[in-house]
C-alpha cells in the first residue's frame, strides 16, 4: 500500500486515520492461525467448508464459485416463505473473528497497526483489513 501526499500529511501532524486495505502475503501470513480457527469452529458447527492450504487461500479458487451454486440450487422451495427462511438460516451460519497485528512496509515511515476480520462460511474464507496509524502509545 503506497502513503499518499495526504497520508504523509496526516502522519506528519499525528493524526490518526484508518485505511482499507486489500490483502497480499504479508497480511495473509499473519492472519492465517485466526482463519484457519474459524474454519476448525465452522467444522464444529457441522457445516463444510472449501478446502485452505497456505496463507489460508483456497486449494482450489473455482471451490467458491462452486459453493455458492450449490447454494443456489437449494432454494428451490414450495413456498416463497419456505425459501426465505432456508436463505436467512443459511447466511446466519458462519465464523467470524477479529484480530490485530503490527506490520511495517518497506515504503511506511513507521509501523502500522492492522486489524482484520476474519470469516468462514460455505463459500469459504473471507478476510477484511483496516491499517491503522496512531502516533499515542496507547492505541486503543
Amino acid at each position: 500500500m503506497r502513503i499518499t501526499e495526504a497520508g504523509k500529511l496526516l502522519e506528519d501532524s499525528g493524526i490518526t486515520y484508518f485505511v482499507s486495505a486489500a490483502g497480499h502475503a504479508g497480511y495473509a501470513y499473519h492472519a492465517e492461525s485466526t482463519v484457519f480457527q474459524c474454519k476448525r469452529e465452522f467444522g464444529e458447527f457441522g457445516y463444510e467448508s472449501p478446502a485452505l492450504k497456505k496463507y489460508a487461500t483456497m486449494v482450489s479458487p473455482g471451490d467458491r464459485k462452486i459453493a455458492w451454486r450449490q447454494l443456489e440450487e437449494k432454494k428451490r422451495f414450495g413456498s416463497k416463505l419456505a425459501g426465505r427462511v432456508q436463505e436467512m438460516h443459511e447466511s446466519v451460519y458462519s465464523v467470524k473473528k477479529y484480530a490485530e497485528f503490527s506490520y511495517i512496509a518497506r515504503e511506511w515511515r513507521s509501523e502500522r497497526r492492522v486489524i482484520f476480520k476474519a470469516e468462514v462460511s460455505r463459500k469459504g474464507p473471507d478476510t477484511s483489513l483496516s491499517i491503522i496509524l496512531c502516533q499515542t502509545s496507547n492505541q486503543r
